[in-house]
Order: structure tokens, then C-alpha cells, then sequence
């Protein structure tokens, strides 16, 4: 059985995903069943980048991202989950067809394809007004920043997002990938950052953090006004090589969030926070 490779911080990702993704349907106990849908929650999840559903972190193997939303109590209404990749793919629909999700198979949507080709398909079969979790993690520059528009301007939505920001900052250095920068953040403001005179600094920044803060801009001009904090991944060089975002539209979202984390962070007993302002 093929795993997606993991490293620490994706332990801590998923540890959040688990608290997290229980608590957002709680907080949207609003749209819970009602006597006219009974086996519903008027809410959804969306996994841009699903992978084959399960993480080999060291030694070990632990639920991914899909496995944890289709478990979910109350179940969502629908969880829509995108992978490209053949083998991941079909790996991935394998593990979801166990006995404890049987119930909900026509609650889950598994597809085949590029996330951002099938955003508006995924967007259009939600019911208008009901809130989407929506987990975008992909490998690197894959998401393009017209995606995200489309998810931002979509209303009630919450995101869990990566940010290559060291991706961005290899691509930028490389001009047949600049194309990909570009789409990723949807404009050309990266070329000050990446043609800076000092290759480490920006105005007392690294260029990571540049990127980092160019991407956190464009979603609050989407309406995402809360995404301050975020966890920084590092390799086995400690170079900063993704930022993982969380970005909601309202306070409330945020503060579960907060709470969440605060609670890991104690379980860690003094080590270093997940998220980091």
C-alpha cells in the first residue's frame, strides 16, 4: 500500500485537522439535520489535494487528510476530495471503501483531475449560503491564485492552506518557471522581492517571509481577514520551506482555532508552538 511521505510538522497538521474539523461542525450546528433532511449536515468539505489517504511519518502510518473528513460526526453533506495522480488516486478511493464509511458513500465524491479545473464544478453542486472547510495542500506551486479567487468570492468558506513559500522562491530564481509564480499569486508584485539586491533580506525580511506576507495580502483582499497565524516548515537543513495558513472570514473561526492549538501546544509540554504570528 502506497503512503503519502510525512514529515513532523505534517503529525501536527493532522493532529489539527482531527480536533479542528469536529468543532467547525459543531460551531455550524445551525445547519445541522432537520426533520425535511435528516441524514444531513448542511455542510461541506473540500480536499484539493487529497493524496492516497494515509501519511508514513518516521515509521509509522497514520490517517490523512480524506479519512479524517469522512469521518466527521455529524457526517458533511457532502466532501468532495481531488487527486491527479493515478496511483494516488485509486489508492485513495480503496481506502475510503472500508465498513464504517459504508453508510456515507453518497456523501463522498472522489474525482480524478487538476483541482483547479474542477473547482467550479465542485463549487456550482453546493447549496448556495452553507459553509465549505476547505484543506488545499498541495506538493508546491499546483494552486492557482484564480482558484482561490473563485473560493473567496464563494462566500462562507474557511481555509486550511499551504504556501510554497520556498517553492516560490526556487521558481523565482528561474525564469522558465516564472509563469508559475505568477499564476500562483495571480500578478507579477513578486519580481521586487525576487529581483531584491540582497539575495536572504527584503526590508529585514527573508524572501520567504516576503512571499509569505505577499500571499497572506492577497487573501485578506478576499475577505479573509484572520490569517495571522501560521506554521512554518522547515527540512532537514532547517531551510523554511512551506507556511501553512489558516484563513476564515470571521473571528469566531479563528478563536476555535486559537483553542485547538492551545491545547496541542500543552499536550506537547513546552515544545515549539504549531503556529506560529
Amino acid at each position: 500500500m502506497a503512503h503519502r511521505k510525512g514529515h513532523v510538522w505534517t503529525a501536527g497538521k493532522l493532529d489539527f485537522l482531527e480536533r479542528y474539523l469536529p468543532a467547525f461542525q459543531l460551531a455550524c450546528k445551525q445547519f445541522w439535520p432537520t426533520e425535511s433532511e435528516p441524514e444531513h449536515s448542511n455542510t461541506y468539505y473540500v480536499d484539493g489535494f487529497s493524496g492516497p489517504g494515509t501519511n508514513q511519518i518516521g515509521s509509522s502510518v497514520r490517517r490523512g487528510s480524506p479519512l479524517i473528513a469522512a469521518s466527521v460526526n455529524p457526517p458533511f453533506r457532502k466532501a468532495y476530495f481531488v487527486e491527479k495522480m493515478v496511483q494516488p488516486y485509486r489508492q485513495l478511493v480503496e481506502n475510503l471503501q472500508t465498513p464504517e464509511l459504508s453508510d456515507r458513500s453518497d456523501r463522498i465524491e472522489v474525482t480524478r483531475g487538476d483541482f483547479n479545473a474542477l473547482v467550479d464544478q465542485i463549487l456550482a453542486s453546493r447549496r448556495p449560503g452553507l459553509p465549505t472547510f476547505f484543506f488545499l495542500d498541495p506538493e508546491g506551486l499546483e494552486l492557482e491564485w484564480s482558484t482561490v479567487e473563485k473560493i473567496g468570492r464563494a462566500g462562507r468558506a474557511d481555509l486550511f492552506i499551504l504556501i510554497s513559500a520556498g517553492g516560490v522562491t526556487r521558481c523565482a530564481g528561474s525564469p522558465p518557471t516564472h509563469g508559475s509564480v505568477t499564476r500562483f499569486y495571480g500578478h507579477e508584485d513578486w519580481r521586487p522581492i525576487a529581483d531584491h539586491m540582497d539575495p536572504d533580506h527584503v526590508i529585514g525580511q527573508s524572501k520567504f517571509d516576503a512571499f509569505v506576507q505577499l500571499y497572506l495580502k492577497g487573501l485578506r483582499g478576499l475577505g479573509f481577514d484572520h490569517v495571522e497565524r501560521y506554521l512554518v516548515a522547515k527540512n532537514s537543513q532547517n531551510s523554511s520551506m512551506h507556511a501553512l495558513v489558516f484563513a476564515a472570514k470571521n473571528r469566531t473561526a479563528l478563536k476555535i482555532a486559537e483553542d485547538i492549538l492551545r491545547k496541542i501546544e500543552h499536550e506537547q509540554q513546552g515544545a515549539a508552538p504549531l503556529f506560529d504570528i
